[in-house]
């Protein structure tokens, strides 16, 4: 079949992308110059970078604004040695246009760009898991290109992007995009207009109880049943697939998320069970054949 084939294709494709992605990333944690949390901080930077672009692919206009980085701007944020945060950015599929020496853009939109940046923020999710289960001396240790896998792909973390669009922001500003709606800094990967469509219920109940999907003491001990059901599902999930590494959901933001939507679901189905009722499908009203009987 074409399925080995093809699964041997993605993986050269992600091995060569992880060949690249290594040099620069080897050299900035190996930068006797820099402490081990600023080259952290370094590579957390990039990847707040490669978050935005990536949940923005599906949306042009916030690809469009995405995809281009002013250097100025990188070098406000990364004030040491921004350099390190220029060279791992350009092996994650940015380049300085001919015509234009102020901005890095990511492009062109393809398989080849699109597989090395997914390698770089696997590779950088993978150094701060090793820092933050191991510490910081564990950087030092060796990190080659068969660490990059479509596992470690589906394993990697996506920072501080956030799963739903947030409501209000939404609905106050509708002429931005759609991810700069959130924040200038990080992405969402739901909007509110598709869970309009294919969730009508859920997001009449946001709009119309949302205090019961914030975060409150008195809802506190749900908030937390919710959040262990969900991780166990998706932990038994994952190791059903062969994916293991379950420890690590606890630090997702994006699951936290979707437990306190479950939470705020659930206390909206004990309130008001009416909200999440099926509709009753209604007959239509067809005369029958031969007209009305005398």
């Amino acid at each position: 079949s074409s399925e080995p084939a093809a699964a041997g294709g993605l993986a050269a494709v992600l091995r060569a992308a992880a060949e690249a992605a290594l040099p620069p990333v080897r050299t900035l944690l190996g930068d006797q110059g820099l402490l081990p949390q600023q080259a952290l901080g370094i590579l957390g930077f990039v990847a707040d970078v490669l978050n935005r672009l990536l949940v923005s692919l599906s949306e042009p206009e916030a690809l469009a604004k995405f995809s281009r980085l002013k250097l100025s701007a990188l070098r406000k944020k990364v004030t040491h040695k921004p350099k390190h945060a220029e060279a791992v950015l350009k092996v994650a599929g940015f380049s300085l246009p001919g015509s234009d020496s102020e901005h890095l853009e990511w492009g062109p939109d393809g398989p080849e760009a699109l597989a090395a940046a997914l390698v770089v923020q696997a590779l950088i999710s993978q150094v701060q898991d090793l820092a933050q289960k191991q510490g910081v001396r564990a950087l030092a240790g060796p990190l080659g290109p068969e660490c990059i896998s479509v596992r470690s792909l589906l394993n990697a973390s996506f920072g501080g992007a956030h799963l739903l669009e947030p409501r209000i922001q939404s609905a106050a500003q509708p002429g931005r995009s759609a991810v700069g709606a959130t924040s200038p800094e990080l992405g969402f990967l739901v909007r509110r207009a598709w869970l309009r469509e294919h969730l009508p219920q859920l997001a009449t109940a946001q709009e119309e109880l949302p205090s019961l999907f914030e975060p409150a003491a008195i809802f506190a001990f749900r908030q937390r049943s919710a959040k262990q059901a969900i991780f166990k599902a998706v932990g038994e999930a994952r190791s059903a697939q062969g994916l293991g590494d379950v420890s690590r959901l606890s630090f997702s933001p994006m699951l936290s998320e979707l437990a306190q939507l479950a939470a705020g679901a659930e206390l909206v189905r004990l309130r008001k069970p009416e909200m999440f009722r099926a509709p009753v499908a209604t007959e239509p009203d067809v005369e029958p054949e031969g007209g009305t009987p005398a």
